[in-house]
């Protein structure tokens, strides 16, 4: 406090108001979240790196409600379509090998960005009911994209938004995979 010329009661406050505002519920994680997004910034360079045939197209669409959300496609656009939903942290960005891996499987990757993260814009409602809101937006990317069933592959706790969509969608999921699920 003293280096900063601030009152030590002034930095415990404010120290309080950042743990309440990342729901942290300590220093320690924290700054695991501050690493976390540091080791993602560093390494945004690498991850924007495309390999050979592939695509990284970006697009930011506009929902019928009229907030923006980013979409990011990767893989050839013919491929077998794969709607994948981020977990907290990591975005939807795939470094340049696992990009040819999706170009030698076939598989084209749609990766919308869930409200709040990249260019999407924040949610309307109340996060209680953010499962359930996402759903249409979901059901519109696939509909944009003209993907009448896909598989859905989840990150972390993206896997909540997947179960969401499978069970309000039936007909248009045909599978759940889930990476380090939460659930």
């Amino acid at each position: 406090s003293s280096r900063f010329k601030r009152a030590e009661g002034t930095v415990r406050n404010q120290i309080k108001s950042i743990l309440a505002k990342t729901e942290a519920g300590g220093i320690a994680n924290l700054n695991r979240i501050v690493a976390l997004i540091a080791d993602n910034m560093a390494a945004a360079p690498a991850l924007l790196t495309t390999a050979r045939g592939t695509s990284g197209d970006l697009e930011v669409l506009t929902l019928p409600d009229g907030r923006a959300m980013e979409v990011r496609q990767q893989g050839p656009r013919d491929g077998r379509p794969v709607l994948f939903i981020h977990g907290m942290l990591f975005g939807s960005e795939l470094p340049g090998p696992a990009l040819t891996l999706l170009h030698d499987a076939g598989i084209r990757l749609i990766a919308p960005a869930r409200p709040s993260f990249g260019l999407s814009d924040p949610s309307p409602r109340a996060p209680r009911e953010e499962p359930d809101r996402l759903v249409e937006d979901l059901l519109f990317v696939l509909d944009r994209y003209s993907v009448e069933r896909s598989v859905c592959l989840t990150n972390i706790a993206g896997a909540v938004y997947g179960y969401a969509l499978a069970s309000a969608a039936p007909d248009r999921v045909s599978g759940l995979v889930h990476a380090a699920s939460i659930i």
